[in-house]
């Protein structure tokens, strides 16, 4: 019996009716479609095996997410509070009578530069490092793990000297300071310990190595870090920090987390030009360094953010391209030149004010540039530009026909190595913090405080924990090294972490070209590091097999007091 016709497309060719047709049982037969235009009704049935056929067919062939997106948008990123900071995602209490056995974790780095030296950790001006840190034989820190990735990123030609200084000193910090974020984790005062961290380890660490920076005329590097503390019961945290985009990620292998499937969970922010939560710290960064100008009574009201471009289009030593105003690039020689053409700024700035008192700024994309740049570049440079050049493993586009054929991207401001404008048409860094970018700090107001995040890994969950360099992240997808890493995880003999940093370079060297040398392979696209550890699951306590009193463990205060009283699901994380 059919029911009662439905309009759903309206359009200036005129409209469509669909009537849904049922038999008897009440199961759908198929679709009756009416089309009106200016020729007439034509009147059509499609059959329920017909609109599979249909669909399918859309699926495989019409406007779709690419698939290497797709596996990308598997990777869970941070989930941000109202202050645009990183989530903790560790348990709010421990069980008393939770404990486990944990295995000693296996430590790795790999790496190649792309010219230059190697040595030490350090390739060309990437460095490197792990450590197990030692602790002190005081009694309340018995039985206490703590190990340490680290990856740097150096730029600008000078670049791996400041790598190289922020490793050793951020290694002597943190041993100095392990001991009183063993007992702060322990405590529950994930937050607390990461204070410390920042305040007394990071804050001046930056600080020697800016000098020695400045004295030296050393360039800037990236930093990140991840700090994991093995309590004696067995719970695991672990801590990053990043300033700048070498990338952070601990990737599930097993547990219910990873029922699925390895499951990654990224634990580093995005520090770049492109992100629209960065920027919105950034301006608030800004308002704070003007408000604290004003309030000791210097000069204040030249602080603002400053004006960031789409990619390096049409800057000193970059890409050409159409600028907004028509202005057209033009050739020198053999060589593309800007000649009118000027950098596309990306982001507008609006005021907030406050009874006629500028109060701060909101982040606005700007509409027109957001469109433009992506197709004009297209139309310059053909399909292949689609989706940004930055990072081809972060390209995120829309892909249509059975080939697959590039249509939109996604995001159209994202993945083009956005910069700062320090001049007209002069540059600066792609990332919004960095360590020894004095200059470009000075001159931009950026923050050179850490992004911070706490994860806890949960008992049952085998782990993959990686620092690379951009060299690395900006080719193989986190997805896409998890899988492989999993799959490589089936042969025992490879759950080590050398063994599976080898194995990540040996990805890296499916993607791009590599050259050989006397020294080792070369990279043709950048210097490449990673820093790996591996841990597998842990096993409950002989002695503690079952979560009660009768087990034989005393309870034990673990910071919260109600922990003591209350078992906590291993599952649950504080959201």
């Amino acid at each position: 019996m059919a029911q009662a016709p439905l309009e759903l497309v309206a359009s200036p060719l005129g409209h469509r009716r669909f009537a849904a047709m049922s038999v008897r049982s009440g199961r759908l037969k198929g679709v009756d479609i009416e089309e009106h235009s200016a020729q007439g009704k034509t009147q059509r049935w499609f059959s329920l095996e017909q609109l599979h056929l249909i669909i399918e067919q859309c699926r495989k062939e019409g406007v779709r997410l690419e698939a290497s997106a797709v596996q990308g948008s598997k990777v869970i990123v941070p989930r941000l509070d109202v202050n645009h900071q990183p989530v903790h995602l560790v348990r709010k209490g421990w069980s008393a009578f939770e404990h486990w056995q944990t295995t000693p974790v296996s430590l790795g780095v790999d790496g190649a530069p792309k010219s230059g030296a190697r040595r030490d950790g350090v390739y060309g001006e990437d460095a490197v490092a792990t450590a197990t840190i030692p602790l002190p034989s005081a009694v309340d820190l018995h039985g206490f793990q703590v190990d340490w990735l680290y990856a740097a990123d150096g730029h600008g030609g000078k670049g791996a000297p400041t790598a190289a200084l922020a490793r050793d000193l951020f290694l002597e910090k943190m041993t100095e300071l392990a001991p009183t974020i063993c007992r702060l984790t322990r405590a529950g005062d994930v937050k607390e310990a990461i204070e410390v961290m920042q305040t007394k380890g990071h804050d001046v660490v930056v600080r020697e190595v800016e000098a020695a920076a400045k004295k030296n005329d050393w360039t800037g590097s990236t930093v990140t870090q991840m700090l994991t503390v093995t309590l004696p019961e067995g719970q695991r945290v672990a801590y990053t920090s990043n300033m700048g985009d070498s990338p952070a990620a601990v990737i599930l292998l097993s547990g219910a987390r990873a029922a699925a499937g390895p499951k990654v969970f990224q634990t580093s922010c995005s520090h770049t030009w492109e992100d629209e939560d960065e920027m919105r710290r950034y301006v608030n960064h800004v308002w704070d360094v003007r408000e604290k100008a004003r309030e000791v009574g210097e000069p204040y009201e030249h602080i603002h953010p400053v004006n960031v471009c789409y990619g390096s289009f049409n800057c000193d030593g970059g890409a050409v391209l159409v600028d907004l105003d028509g202005n057209k690039p033009g050739v020198v020689g053999s060589r593309w030149v800007p000649k009118d053409a000027q950098p596309v700024v990306m982001w507008n700035y609006i005021e907030r004010r406050e009874e006629g008192k500028l109060v701060g700024w909101d982040v606005e994309l700007d509409p027109t540039a957001e469109g433009h740049v992506w197709q004009a570049a297209k139309k310059m440079y053909g399909d292949n530009v689609i989706g940004g050049v930055q990072a081809p493993a972060l390209r995120e586009r829309l892909v249509c026909g059975s080939a697959g054929k590039p249509f939109r991207p996604l995001y159209p401001h994202h993945n083009w190595g956005s910069c700062p404008l320090l001049g007209q048409r002069e540059r600066g860094c792609q990332a919004t913090r960095s360590l020894a970018d004095i200059r470009e700090s000075a001159a931009c107001y950026t923050s050179n405080e850490a992004s911070w995040m706490a994860f806890e890994i949960m008992p049952d969950e085998a782990v993959v924990q990686v620092v690379m360099s951009d060299g690395v992240g900006d080719m193989v997808g986190l997805q896409e090294l998890a899988e492989h890493l999993s799959e490589r995880c089936r042969d025992e003999s490879c759950c080590k972490g050398q063994v599976l940093a080898r194995a990540i370079m040996e990805r890296l060297k499916s993607k791009v070209a590599f050259s050989s040398t006397e020294d080792g392979d070369c990279a043709g696209h950048d210097d490449c590091s990673v820093a790996v550890a591996y841990r597998s699951a842990a096993t409950r306590h002989p002695k503690c097999a079952a979560q009660s009193k009768a087990s034989g463990c005393r309870p034990r205060r673990m910071g919260w007091r109600r922990s003591a009283r209350r078992p906590v699901d291993t599952k649950e994380v504080m959201a």
